[in-house]
């Protein structure tokens, strides 16, 4: 407001009233052009801290930490002079916020205030009367960050003591007619008439309720995305305790057993007895010893393959394919197995690891197989879209469906296949290489008339990672 004043009466012509309204013009406009200005940097300067804010929340282990504990917290998104996260029973505060007792008594009256994303007030004690004694939250912002407003993040201004200045009581320009209707005379005096106003805050803007909305919808990810990250951790933990109990039986079974052989054939070399066949004995023995050998080595591959790093690359699959193969053929030359290779499409991938998985299955496939008059055994290739499936099929002794449900467990053998030595790994290692790979594994069987297993793996280069 520009005002001019003269001792006597004075009159203005046109011209000088159009450039006094000029000049008013010009002056307001710089002045609310300098204000929005400031008001934008303040608030983009606001929007930055929020971001910096969200990454802290996720760099840190603790919510509370991220947004309390460092340079950037909780006060750097607005004008707040104190601020309190309640977080899974625990209340922490930073800046001029009241006490812990009276902010749980806060968050009570917010849980019966109504389903509000966002609750903002300057003049709190109109709402929740105990806020008159405490001056330190005269204003609140808050959000809630769980269902029912079990957790919040509450901003706190302190009251703001005003004195409105009237020109003359604002009250006395009200009066009634004699019929009762109420109209406003013009003050007869223009004393100043000063109005203190008690409990209230400087208000809220827009943009500090938005940015607080904000916050809340980044906090409530970061949360979801942890309870996520716990439900997998559970049920990791889970499968290593699965697999825990399977290992203990099989140290305390299967391991044990060819203990008990090696004992007892050695207690029987020691006796004194002509009659006893000391080589078969032997022999026996060594076999026994093999047998846990071989159960001890696929243990630790098992294991191992949890921390193994994969190195992918581009994998020639007809060499490895006919490696394997040729391999096979000499060890299975009594059975003279009909080993067909198709199509061989590139598999990216770990060489070694890969390798593992089809000397695996191509091995089953033979030696559930090798009992049959003419066993023959297929690996079949085809490439589609950005993936690449092999099927291993035979024509072995095949799977009663029945009996199929644990098949990749540690350990597990169906009862058809105890006929054949084994340890119950060999699946196993299978599918934790393809999970490593974030592939697919499944298979058809039926009892007698043999299994068909799919692979699909990813034909395009992977990025190099660890997985459990």
């Amino acid at each position: 407001l520009i005002a001019c004043h003269h001792y006597q009466p004075k009159q203005l012509d046109y011209r000088q009233r159009l450039h006094s309204k000029m000049i008013g013009q010009l002056v307001s406009g710089s002045v609310r052009f300098q204000v929005e200005e400031e008001k934008l940097q303040l608030h983009q300067y606001w929007r930055e801290n929020t971001a910096i804010l969200v990454r802290q929340v996720r760099q840190q282990n603790s919510l509370a930490a991220g947004l309390t504990a460092e340079t950037v917290n909780l006060l750097s998104i607005n004008s707040a002079s104190g601020a309190a996260i309640c977080y899974q029973g625990k209340i922490t505060t930073v800046g001029n916020a009241p006490k812990e007792d009276y902010i749980r008594e806060l968050l009570g009256f917010l849980r019966n205030a109504g389903k509000q994303d966002v609750f903002r007030t300057n003049h709190l004690a109109k709402h929740f009367p105990p806020a008159a004694a405490q001056p330190l939250s005269s204003g609140i912002l808050a959000v809630p960050i769980s269902a029912e407003w079990q957790d919040g993040i509450i901003w706190f201004k302190p009251e703001l003591e005003q004195q409105i200045k009237w020109a003359g009581n604002p009250e006395k320009s009200v009066i009634l007619n004699p019929d009762g209707a109420v109209r406003i005379e013009p003050r007869t005096s223009f004393a100043v008439f000063i109005e203190a106003l008690r409990h209230h805050s400087e208000k809220w803007t827009a943009t500090e309720c938005l940015i607080a909305s904000k916050l809340r919808e980044e906090v409530l990810l970061v949360i979801q995305e942890q309870l996520n990250h716990l439900q997998q951790l559970n049920e990791e933990l889970k499968k290593a305790y699965e697999e825990l109990d399977s290992f203990s039986y099989t140290i305390s079974h299967d391991l044990k057993t060819p203990l008990s052989t090696i004992y007892s054939f050695a207690e029987l070399l020691l006796e004194d007895d002509p009659s006893l066949d000391r080589h078969m004995l032997t022999e026996k023995i060594l076999r026994n010893a093999e047998r846990m050998q071989q159960l001890i080595k696929d243990v630790f591959k098992y294991t191992r393959l949890s921390r193994e790093p994969i190195t992918p690359q581009a994998i020639n699959m007809a060499d490895l394919l006919h490696q394997i193969r040729e391999d096979l053929l000499d060890a299975y030359r009594d059975a003279k197995p009909d080993l067909e290779i198709g199509e061989t499409p590139t598999i990216y991938g770990d060489t070694t690891m890969i390798s593992q998985v089809f000397a695996n299955l191509m091995g089953n496939a033979v030696k559930y197989s090798s009992k049959r008059e003419k066993p023959k055994i297929q690996i079949l290739g085809r490439a589609e879209n950005n993936a690449v499936t092999y099927t291993i099929i035979d024509n072995g002794i095949g799977m009663d469906p029945s009996h199929t449900s644990k098949l990749f467990h540690l350990f597990y053998r169906t009862p058809d296949a105890k006929q054949f030595e084994g340890t119950g790994l060999g699946l196993a290692i299978v599918k934790r290489i393809i999970d490593k790979h974030q592939g697919e594994l499944w298979f058809e069987t039926e009892k007698n008339q043999g299994t068909r297993f799919y692979i699909r793996l990813k034909n395009q280069p992977m990025k190099e990672k660890t997985l459990s």
